[in-house]
């Protein structure tokens, strides 16, 4: 018989292997470094972000921190909007006036207008799935538990589907956000974030895979359509269901744009609770990659490939859709092995996060965005490799120019930044947690002799 000393030694020894032991990455240390991606990921051209940026307002507070931009209703389809660090959705009116729209405290990271652009669902780090309804101010929690009773910590992008349903990502059971208590005069107390965000995030993720792409199903009436409530609004079930489980930090998700909500003022469509199979694109900021996944007409998980865009030259954070067919990838830090370690040990993020934060080396500034052709293969890239203008670039909303030029609205912000653009020319409306303004990159059709305009306003420190 065992000796109990001997039965608690041996005890300590499973458990601590237990604890350590995680689901390894299908990479490796060297491969977040960037230095020599395969051939598939050799951009077309490398650009430099510093000289093609435009960065309007950069003295506005209330632009500080605009994770990612969104456009607006069918009254102003292409105004754009964003939540800021404070908690506020703001509306840039101009390029040169922001206005706020409603306090919502937390930190709100997305939105996306919903019920044909009467209310705007966003997703909250600090409280989870919601519903902003513009004429009321009214605020309801859609949903802050999964079906299987774990609570979402952390929802960070989403889409609404045509037929009302929600797709969303839960990066990962842990935040590294903290509201402050409020500040003299009820002003909102100001939103920390103690440590570097990728490292920060690193030492959180707990490598387990707790981050998910989940599915907040509409209720139906009997003929399939989304069941209303009293106040006209769709009602939605109490929990979210799984759809992609096991990411190391899910984040950025993306849609083909005829599969979203519209916001023309038109209903949903009248699918029932099938919808056609869906494509959603889903960044694993942690795993170094971007998942496809097809959503079934049954609202399920039909197929996946988790390395689908697995060569990209830093962190992938949000996606959306580009010009003609590509997608566009924010890179709000680089590939490096410190990350790439601290993501796949237990032990070391253990150690490390006993260390004195001063102590440890910082992250070097960086900011990027990557086109990302349909097979996966980076097409081009804008850079800013130390951050001199834009750190932690989280976001692009791609703006056609022909389209808008071709509009008899007004446009107003996006407007002016159509004016004078050639056939072909477009533009994205890029988010930062890091940098303050209504920051533009500028994308002109494809002709060598053609440059970037000059800076209408610039901050080089923002």
């Amino acid at each position: 018989m065992l000796a109990p000393s001997l039965c608690w030694l041996l005890g300590a020894v499973v458990a601590t292997v237990v604890w350590l032991w995680e689901p390894p990455l299908p990479l490796s240390v060297e491969d977040w470094q960037g230095a020599a991606l395969p051939q598939k990921a050799v951009p077309a051209s490398a650009r430099d972000l510093v000289t093609e940026l435009q960065v309007f307002m950069a003295d506005k507070e209330d632009l500080h921190a605009p994770e990612a931009w969104f456009f607006g209703n069918a009254s102003a389809p292409t105004v754009p909007y964003a939540f800021n660090e404070a908690g506020w959705l703001v509306r840039a009116e101009s390029l040169s006036e922001v206005s706020r729209v409603a306090f919502l405290g937390g930190r709100p990271l997305s939105g996306r207008w919903a019920q044909g652009g009467r209310v705007i669902v966003f997703a909250d780090v600090l409280r989870g799935l919601l519903r902003l309804d513009p004429s009321t101010g009214a605020v309801d929690v859609l949903a802050s538990t999964r079906c299987d009773g774990v609570r979402l910590t952390y929802p960070d992008d989403l889409r609404v589907l045509a037929n009302g349903d929600i797709v969303f990502s839960a990066a990962t059971e842990h935040t590294p956000f903290v509201r402050r208590a409020a500040g003299a005069g009820g002003a909102p107390g100001r939103l920390v974030v103690d440590q570097d965000v990728p490292v920060k995030l690193a030492l959180l993720s707990g490598g387990r895979g707790s981050g998910a792409l989940l599915r907040l199903p509409a209720l139906r009436d009997e003929g399939g359509s989304p069941r209303l409530g009293a106040s006209g609004l769709v009602r939605y079930g109490s929990c979210a269901r799984l759809l992609l489980p096991g990411m190391r930090f899910a984040n950025g998700i993306a849609l083909p744009p005829a599969s979203e909500d519209a916001v023309e003022g038109v209903p949903y469509r009248r699918w029932g609770s099938r919808i056609a199979p869906t494509r959603v694109l889903v960044a694993d900021s942690l795993a170094a990659a971007v998942s496809s996944v097809t959503v079934d007409a049954e609202g399920a998980l039909a197929e996946s490939d988790r390395r689908w865009a697995a060569d990209l030259p830093g962190l992938p954070d949000n996606v959306s859709p580009g010009r003609e067919g590509t997608w566009l990838v924010a890179l709000p830090s680089a590939r490096t092995a410190v990350i790439g370690m601290l993501s796949q040990s237990r032990l070391l993020r253990w150690v490390v996060s006993r260390v004195p934060w001063g102590l440890l080396p910082k992250v070097e500034p960086f900011g990027a965005l990557a086109a990302v052709r349909d097979d996966g293969g980076v097409a081009e890239v804008w850079a800013d490799p130390h951050g001199k203008v834009v750190r932690m670039l989280t976001s692009a909303c791609w703006v056609d120019c022909d389209a808008v030029n071709a509009s008899l609205r007004p446009q107003g912000a996006v407007e002016q930044l159509c004016t004078g653009a050639a056939p072909g020319d477009g533009l994205a409306i890029v988010g930062t947690l890091k940098s303050t303004g209504l920051m533009v990159l500028k994308m002109l059709a494809a002709a060598p002799e053609r440059a970037a305009p000059p800076l209408a306003s610039r901050s080089e420190e923002l």
